[in-house]
């Protein structure tokens, strides 16, 4: 199927269920580099919408496989539509697509390529993902919002005891090859810390869970004049991360707190950990 000339255009299906499938999966073709934004449209009484950005190279059939998790507010058993949109204002820049070819348009369980949302670990009654497990003496557990003045909801708690190594800590996300955490071109990974003290440092380790000799870990530094009174949002990048090889599955994440220093009995907060380049 050509587009020429595009600003916008709608495909209309019988109303279909895809709720039990994985993905969408569509090849696209374009002389120039570009973008153009997908649509699913819903019918449930309620016309919903929601669309994925996709960027499509030069000279070259493109394929992808769009996590319907990405069309979020769509009601997935009441499809009647899809869109196609490069204007302006709907991507959010000028290098919108005007003329593409488009093939191999089907809904499928292939795992997605694009459009997973981001693994958020939030130790919430919700999250089926996060848990505690301290290791090297460190003690450590999920704790509830009205455990301490510093929390305003749950949370994971780690305590470098008189016990502890220096290099003690905890582990809290294991996909068990399930997914992985980070991915190619998609490396960062973000949390909320509250520390007693300042200037700390907090290490970051992904794994293989079936290889522990095949991670990559890297530290971060809470503010050194926040009067260790406040939460604060750290981020690792991992594409700066010696021996990032993405042949392997990093997919367990452990984290350290006051990395490679002795033992204080001090206890340290985290929440809301994003993985951005998460992929199911």
């Amino acid at each position: 199927l050509k587009f020429t000339n595009l600003n916008y255009q709608g495909i209309e299906l019988n109303t279909t269920d895809v709720s039990a499938k994985a993905s969408i999966h569509l090849d696209l073709w374009s002389a120039e580099a570009g973008k153009v934004k997908f649509f699913l449209v819903s019918n449930n009484g309620t016309v919903s919408e929601n669309g994925i950005i996709l960027d499509v190279t030069a000279g070259s059939w493109n394929s992808f496989d769009i996590d319907l998790d990405a069309f979020s507010g769509v009601d997935l058993a009441n499809v009647f539509q899809m869109k196609f949109d490069s204007q302006d204002a709907v991507i959010g820049s000028t290098d919108g697509l005007s003329t593409f070819y488009m093939d191999n348009l089907y809904f499928s369980n292939n795992t997605p390529t694009v459009g997973t949302p981001p693994l958020n670990i939030t130790f919430e009654s919700n999250d089926s993902v996060g848990f505690i497990t301290a290791f090297e003496g460190a003690t450590g557990e999920v704790v509830s919002a009205s455990s301490s003045a510093a929390l305003s909801s749950d949370a994971g708690a780690v305590t470098k005891g008189t016990t502890s190594q220096p290099w003690g800590g905890a582990t809290f996300v294991n996909l068990n090859g399930s997914g992985e955490l980070i991915s190619d071109g998609s490396e960062l990974v973000s949390m909320k810390v509250f520390s007693p003290q300042d200037a700390v440092k907090v290490a970051l380790k992904l794994e293989d869970s079936t290889d522990a000799t095949k991670f990559v870990l890297l530290e971060a530094t809470t503010e050194s004049n926040n009067g260790a009174v406040a939460w604060e949002t750290l981020e690792w990048d991992f594409s700066n991360a010696q021996n990032l090889d993405h042949s392997i599955n990093y997919d367990k994440a452990s984290v350290f707190f006051d990395y490679l220093e002795p033992q204080t009995g001090e206890t340290y907060y985290f929440d809301d950990v994003t993985f951005n380049g998460y992929v199911a």
